[in-house]
This record gives structure tokens, sequence and C-alpha cells, in this order.
């Protein structure tokens, strides 16, 4: 009986242990996601920060266009929350893309890139664990099969916005 339950408890151990290892967030960790418009402000630009605490900061921009030269538009700095538990989701996300390992920037030929021009961009950021990187992703950034190049960037920009609900802000 006491085999089992030391086996019992070495279970229960190992589940509390990488249960709690999912929600847990370095207390340093800062997420940024910088959009930046099109050369014809067709999309919105913005800044959105998520902290290790869950809290977001959104902050969207007044684009100038041909249109609208000088915008007289403000917005509001938007205060949210997300939860821990997705805040480390996110970080797992930066990890399994190697994001430290990749490039500062993705945007000229040199970079790897096939340009179009006229495109939107992004910059991503973290810090964590006392470590900080940001990387510059051009839209216009594309492979030899004109796909956006590397497609993981992209798609974790793509995954921060989609996470936090960025959506419900824009205007």
């Amino acid at each position: 009986m006491a085999k089992y339950t030391s086996i019992a408890f070495i279970i229960m151990l190992t589940v509390v242990s990488v249960s709690h290892g999912q929600s847990s967030v370095p207390k340093d960790t800062v997420i940024t996601l910088h959009r930046f418009t099109d050369a014809f402000a067709y999309f919105p630009e913005y800044n959105l920060t998520i902290k290790a605490d869950g809290s977001v900061t959104f902050k969207q921009f007044a684009v100038p266009s041909l249109a609208t030269p000088r915008p007289s538009v403000s917005y509001e700095l938007i205060e949210s929350k997300i939860s821990i538990a997705t805040v480390a989701a996110l970080v797992a996300d930066f990890e399994r893309v190697k994001f430290f390992s990749l490039r500062d920037r993705y945007w000229k030929n040199e970079d790897g890139c096939n340009e179009w021009p006229d495109f939107a961009a992004a910059e991503i950021s973290i810090t964590i664990n006392g470590k900080s990187k940001t990387i510059f992703h051009y839209g216009g950034c594309l492979d030899k099969n004109q796909r956006v190049y590397p497609g993981e960037l992209a798609a974790l920009a793509t995954k921060i916005d989609t996470l936090v609900n960025t959506k419900q802000w824009l205007k």
C-alpha cells in the first residue's frame, strides 16, 4: 500500500508542478506589439503591451493619409486584463518560434526577404528573465514562394492580437 501511495504522491506532485509551470510567468515579462500602417494608411496603427500579471495597455494612433493629411482624431489609452495562463501561452509561443535566435529585422533582401512595397509592418518585443529582444517584421517580406517570411513570426503577431482580442478596440 505504501508503494502505491508513494507513486500517487509523485504523480500528483508532477501534475501540480507541470500545471504551475504553464500558468506562471516571470515577473519581469513584458510583451509588446506595435503594428505600423501600410503606405496608404489602410490598416490601423497601434501599440499593445502585455505584462506578466496579465495587464494590457492599448493605444491606437491617428494615421495621416491623402484624405486626412493632418488627422484630428485622438485615441484614448485603453487598459484591460488577460489571464496569466494566456500570458504563459504567449510566452510559450515566443519560445516555440525561438524568438531570441531570430534576426532583429525582416525587411530587406539581406534579411532573406523578397521585398514587396507598401505593406504594413509589425515590431514585436519581449523582455523575460532579464533578456530583451525586438524584431521589426515588414509584411512585404516574402519568401521565394511569395509567402510571408518568416511565417512563424507573422503568426506570433496574429496570435498576440487574437488572444488579447485587439479588434474590439480598433476604430
